[in-house]
């Protein structure tokens, strides 16, 4: 996953502006109800601020992206990769979740800044390389000439392709600053062959992804020694809480453990975080486990699924976006107490993408 970032980073005036231009809609009031305010049964040293499901979300499509295009440069040059229309989704996505924050729920100025920064930093990022792409690229990919069986143009393209499939299957339990890009570096120029029959495009391409790997491993290596004062990073081995109902002491579930039985047969239980936390969502559900809570919260929380476009649910639509002629990402809401019901009833053909776990 992508990096905390501290209170101090950015003014809190460009954070409020932000706020002020994203806020609440009246027309969300229907989603807003009260959420009981009986104690979390949740130890306090478990639980997590419930905007954090929504806020989560930013940082993800910065997963997404790199998967979309990973995607795109497995069969063709990244000439005509829409880095523009991804910058619009991750500025629109992060207003959207904004605006779907229930009113009751403390404002986390701090991760409101670390979106920002890792938002305007993808901006900056993508604004180049589509201007790097739309020219020199496009240049050197017409000058290539046909691609090969796999829509490749040179062993260039191809170590690209592969980079960006390894990067993006990284970033789904790690930071993007630990990647490996000095290693990624010396395959480039000590394992790949040069492509001797399309000299210009190798040259062009060693360029680029050599200006890229450097640029990053050397903003990576600022991040990591100031992230003892500036940064906070996200503990890949936490875990998520969740109080259920239902898990009798004969079920056992991969990555899920038992913390506390209470005497009405609720369960605390604890389970991986970030990516895994689905698949182990899932398991309870198709085992029979109902929610109560999950971070201490009885409210709702945030899932994304990859489904045919118009496609209708229960949970509170807060964002749709296009993925392709027939399919569509949809961001929705549901109340912890239906996750389970949700995760079990999707439909055919819908995948479900990620749950936010807070």
């Amino acid at each position: 996953m992508i990096l905390r970032v501290g209170r101090g980073v950015l003014s809190w005036g460009l954070v409020a502006l932000l706020w002020g231009a994203c806020g609440v809609p009246a027309s969300n009031d229907g989603a807003r109800e009260a959420v009981p305010q009986r104690a979390p049964r949740t130890p306090e040293r478990l639980r997590r601020a419930g905007d954090q499901t929504y806020l989560t979300y930013p940082e993800w499509f910065l997963v997404f992206s790199p998967e979309a295009y990973a995607d795109w440069v497995a069969s063709r040059p990244p000439t005509d990769f829409p880095f523009l229309a991804h910058v619009r989704d991750v500025w629109a996505g992060y207003a959207a979740v904004t605006r779907a924050v229930p009113r009751e729920a403390s404002v986390s100025w701090g991760y409101h800044a670390m979106i920002v920064t890792i938002a305007a930093s993808t901006t900056a990022e993508y604004a180049v390389r589509a201007a790097y792409e739309g020219t020199v690229g496009r240049l050197s990919a017409s000058l290539a000439g046909d691609p090969y069986d796999d829509g490749q143009l040179s062993r260039e393209d191809r170590f690209g392709a592969y980079t960006a499939r390894a990067y993006e299957r990284f970033l789904r339990q790690r930071a993007w600053y630990e990647f490996d890009y000095e290693g990624a570096l010396r395959r480039l120029w000590l394992e790949v062959p040069f492509t001797w029959s399309r000299p210009l495009r190798a040259l062009e391409r060693r360029y680029a992804l050599t200006s890229e790997y450097v640029f990053k491993l050397g903003y990576a290596q600022l991040l990591r020694a100031a992230s003892h004062a500036t940064f906070e990073e996200a503990s890949f081995d936490a875990r998520t809480s969740a109080v259920v109902h239902g898990l009798g002491p004969e079920v056992e579930i991969d990555g899920v453990v038992v913390e506390e039985r209470f005497e009405d047969g609720a369960v605390l239980v604890t389970l991986p975080r970030y990516e895994a936390f689905m698949p182990a969502a899932r398991a309870l559900a198709r085992a029979g486990v109902r929610f109560e809570e999950i971070c201490g919260q009885r409210g709702r929380i945030l899932l994304s699924v990859r489904a045919p476009r118009g496609w209708q649910t229960a949970g509170r639509i807060v964002r749709r976006e296009p993925l392709d002629e027939a399919r569509e990402r949809v961001l929705f809401d549901v109340p912890i107490a239906t996750l389970a019901g949700t995760l079990t009833s999707l439909g055919a053909g819908v995948v479900l993408e990620h749950v936010y776990d807070f």
